[in-house]
């Protein structure tokens, strides 16, 4: 099945039994339910978020693996959250919460049970714990934000259980924080490595200790980086 919206697609994301959608278009989040038995003419989406003002960039959507929980950025300074995406329907849905004020996001990520957000923000990595239990509108200050990591951040990864991040900068390396969900407000990354690599994407293994990032720039520098063992690192690494 298809569907059409006015408006570009930048990014979907899909939970892991492949049953839930959600697509981020010019100005909306857009999420089916059922998606593995729609047919040709039963593509409308289940539901619609609010109009969040702008686009839904590259990288700028993801989702938990029961489809249950999404996360959106792209839209100029504001990470957006939904609670119980399966149990909603129609348009105009509201956010569960948003965190604005930062310059730009450029990525995002979750656990798979939604209860973990990392977003890329600008040239720095903002983290959120409690996502899925405790947030609203009025208590969604992210729990730690990074030092300023001198070069945008274009992608960020963060593990299942939500307790490893890493992320991706270009023209400058690839950064990973250890412990994240205990780390204070203002943490220095446990490692990093390729300093002056244009690195434009980035994911890591469930359990969050194996890392891979693609980059572009000079073709010496052009490839697939592999990192091992990144939960025990520390300092400058190298990759392997």
């Amino acid at each position: 099945w298809t569907y059409y919206a006015p408006g570009d697609f930048y990014s979907v994301a899909i939970s892991a039994d492949g049953s839930c959608v959600a697509a981020g278009n010019g100005s909306h989040v857009f999420f089916w339910m059922n998606a593995k038995s729609r047919t040709p003419g039963n593509t409308d989406p289940t539901w619609t978020s609010v109009d969040l003002g702008g686009p839904i960039e590259y990288r700028c959507l993801a989702i938990s693996d029961d489809g249950n929980y999404v996360v959106a950025g792209g839209t100029g300074p504001t990470v957006y959250y939904w609670a119980n995406a399966k149990g909603r329907t129609g348009s105009s849905q509201a956010v569960t919460w948003q965190k604005g004020g930062f310059v730009d996001v450029w990525a995002v990520d979750m656990s798979s049970d939604g209860n973990y957000v990392v977003a890329g923000v600008a040239t720095k990595v903002a983290y959120w714990k409690d996502a899925a239990t405790s947030r609203h509108i009025i208590d969604s200050t992210e729990d730690w934000l990074s030092p300023n990591l001198i070069d945008v951040v274009v992608d960020v990864a963060v593990s299942d259980d939500g307790n490893y991040v890493a992320a991706a900068a270009t023209t400058d390396t690839v950064y990973y924080w250890a412990g994240a969900r205990d780390l204070p407000a203002n943490p220095p990354p446990t490692w990093s490595s390729g300093a002056g690599i244009y690195f434009t994407s980035i994911d890591m293994s469930s359990d969050g200790d194996k890392v891979i990032a693609g980059a572009l720039g000079p073709p010496e520098d052009q490839g697939v980086y592999f990192w091992s063992g990144a939960r025990t690192r520390s300092g400058t690494e190298d990759w392997s």
